[in-house]
């Protein structure tokens, strides 16, 4: 009828994957100088194996690197999809990166995080090598990265006018002002 309101409700199909990488601790030095050149790949593993990728800047010279870098992707459910960090030791352009270690999370084991409160808590986690070992043969530990990642579900609905009556036909904007 003319005048309702027309209101609808469905659970979201797909969800903001935020990924913070924030730093590396005790990276294992591949180099013959003062540290490895760490750089990390940030990679979405799709169930059908297609690989989305985004990568941090490299730091010369660092077994503490701090990279401050976020990423998005989307996600979709059900949530079986992997996310893979690879720590690289950058080697410049004419020859192939070092494979330092890599973090592997299911993103089905990721937080759920709802409304505009503190994000989860970033995490250390162990880098490990393909064998799924923490050190080389002589012992050395190749080190630990602090991450961030969550899904974020109400991202798009806040994004197309979502709102707590769930009444299609509205528009909700939201004006963000820099300081």
């Amino acid at each position: 009828k003319s005048g309702e309101a027309i209101n609808h409700f469905c659970d979201p199909v797909s969800a903001l994957l935020r990924v913070e990488v924030k730093a590396g601790r005790n990276i294992i030095n591949l180099d013959d100088d003062d540290g490895s050149d760490p750089y990390v790949e940030v990679v979405l593993v799709q169930p059908d194996g297609t690989e989305h990728k985004q990568q941090t800047h490299y730091i010369d010279d660092a077994t503490d690197p701090e990279w401050n870098r976020t990423f998005n992707f989307i996600a979709a459910k059900p949530y079986s999809s992997e996310l893979i960090f690879r720590v690289y030791d950058y080697d410049g352009a004419t020859s192939y990166d070092d494979l330092i270690g890599e973090v592997k999370i299911p993103i089905s084991k990721l937080k759920l995080h709802t409304g505009i409160g503190q994000a989860p808590e970033r995490e250390w986690h162990t880098l490990l090598d393909a064998k799924g070992k923490d050190a080389d043969a002589e012992g050395t530990k190749y080190g630990d990265l602090q991450i961030r990642a969550y899904l974020d579900e109400e991202y798009f609905e806040h994004l197309h006018g979502g709102n707590t009556s769930k009444a299609v036909g509205r528009l909700t904007v939201d004006v963000l002002e820099g300081i």
